[in-house]
């Protein structure tokens, strides 16, 4: 793992990130692919952890992670001011998009736009749902098959019975707890002197 050359070379990245990033899985997939492929400033456990813990905290997730990120390699501040580097390019141009939206919202080339815009969405979160998806299940194992049928009941929950988002998240923590520490596949994990991950 490299770390930045700098706490601002880590700024510009959390900036490109904020400008490039269409929000939503997508934008956790650009992380992935700066900040672990090209940069190596994460291994591909130390993102997946970091994921695991932005997808159960409230809010955006896009920030969470982005804290973890900061926090990972620059301690407090990192994770105080990275992540304002992040949100800072999108709050601008919400505020530019809004202010046309409500200027000339009712001109049908703009509607136009929006909806095409929508359908970018769309794509870039199918996208980033198949790369992150590659990342989680690299090889069709047991331990894979148990992930994939916690992601499918998970889905259905949502999907068909409209179940709470927190009541999904306690459910499949049950069902991967059941699922995995009866069958003792965790000893062989190496865990720090002092017992926590770090």
């Amino acid at each position: 793992m490299a770390s930045p050359k700098s706490f601002f070379a880590l700024i510009k990245s959390a900036c490109y990130i904020g400008v490039i990033g269409y929000g939503g899985p997508a934008i956790l997939a650009q992380m992935r692919r700066l900040f672990v492929n090209e940069r190596e400033y994460l291994s591909e456990r130390e993102f997946m952890d970091g994921l695991g813990l932005a997808q159960i905290l409230p809010g955006s997730q896009g920030t969470s992670m982005m804290t973890y990120v900061g926090y990972k390699l620059y301690r407090f501040w990192g994770g105080i001011i990275i992540p304002f580097f992040f949100i800072a390019p999108s709050i601008i141009l919400v505020i530019i998009l809004s202010w046309a939206y409500f200027r000339f919202g009712n001109m049908h080339a703009v509607k136009s736009i929006f909806v095409g815009l929508g359908a970018v969405v769309v794509a870039l979160l199918l996208d980033a749902t198949f790369k992150l998806g590659r990342a989680v299940f690299k090889k069709p194992d047991r331990n894979g098959m148990k992930a994939a049928g916690i992601a499918a009941l998970a889905f259905a929950a949502a999907f068909f019975f409209n179940m709470n988002a927190i009541a999904i998240i306690l459910l499949s923590a049950v069902l991967g707890f059941g699922f995995y520490f009866f069958t003792k596949e965790f000893a062989s994990e190496k865990m720090p002197a002092s017992g926590v991950l770090v």
